[in-house]
């Protein structure tokens, strides 16, 4: 076999059989005929989201949600373990009915796509649903802030890329010491998104109310939970994010990285240390003249 034999030979995709073997294809035709059977098994898991859909009576929005985050999933197969197409149309499925605010488990959920028992399902269901999560965050982020009131764009406080990096790290670092928030439904989740941005330009003292936040995205600002949660006496969606974000953000200057601050003073600490220990240095050199 000559060296660019060898080199295509390498270079060739691997594919997962229906066999569990590893398949490392020698030929182009043979590669392309694998990728055809993958590509006619996603559109037939695709006609199945569709009918089924359909035959439980669920809105097109709720198909076209399901399809969506199907294509999401597949794009990011590799972290949900190359779980097996039929348990990735499950969770693609479950996770567009919980936007709507309807709950089905993955296990009730598996027998209409003839899902195999797969001991990682939850697992690749968390982690399909902080997929799904951070990608809707990040689009919502920058609409809210593309649709803002005219009056706060041309403040001279205001620059859309710096108020959405704070945003950002307000979020990151919510998710970081909050496990509260990693558990929330998306459909909860557009308003803590609103909460962020708010939080944002207050830091540039732009007094944004939730309710134009709100609006930015589209979203009602009256909408009630059916049950007040414990942390806010409202029933309002958008006061309960506006509550939990303003009490986790209060007291700190989030327009500067977290820890540089710290860097700063402990650096000025040192260079103190060091002026100190130079001068004694040279009051004991000149005693000892």
């Amino acid at each position: 076999m000559d060296t660019f034999s060898i080199i295509l030979r390498t270079a060739q995709p691997t594919y997962l059989g229906a066999h569990g073997l590893l398949i490392l294809p020698e030929h182009l035709a043979i590669a392309k005929l694998i990728a055809q059977l993958e590509s006619n098994r996603e559109e037939q898991l695709k006609d199945r989201i569709r009918k089924l859909c359909a035959s439980l009576g669920h809105s097109d929005q709720i198909a076209k949600a399901a399809l969506e985050n199907l294509e999401i999933l597949l794009y990011n197969h590799d972290m949900i373990l190359h779980s097996d197409l039929r348990v990735v149309g499950t969770i693609a499925f479950v996770l567009a009915l919980e936007v709507q605010g309807t709950f089905m488990s993955y296990i009730d959920a598996s027998p209409h796509f003839d899902a195999p028992e797969e001991p990682s399902g939850s697992f690749c269901l968390n982690k399909a649903r902080g997929i799904l999560t951070d990608l809707v965050a990040g689009d919502q982020l920058e609409v809210c802030l593309a649709k803002l009131s005219r009056k706060y764009r041309k403040d001279k406080s205001y620059k859309m890329a710096t108020v959405s990096e704070v945003a950002r790290r307000i979020r990151v670092h919510i998710l970081l010491h909050s496990s509260f928030f990693k558990n929330q439904k998306r459909h909860l989740y557009s308003y803590i998104i609103a909460a962020y941005v708010q939080q944002a330009l207050w830091q540039f003292r732009l007094r944004i109310t939730m309710e134009e936040a709100c609006a930015a995205m589209d979203l009602d600002h009256e909408e009630q939970f059916e049950t007040a949660p414990s942390i806010d006496e409202s029933h309002s969606k958008a006061g309960y994010a506006e509550v939990c974000i303003r009490r986790f953000a209060a007291g700190k200057d989030w327009k500067v990285r977290v820890g540089t601050k710290k860097d700063e003073i402990k650096k000025a600490r040192e260079t103190r240390t060091k002026a100190g220990q130079q001068t004694k240095d040279m009051v004991d050199a000149m005693g000892a003249l």
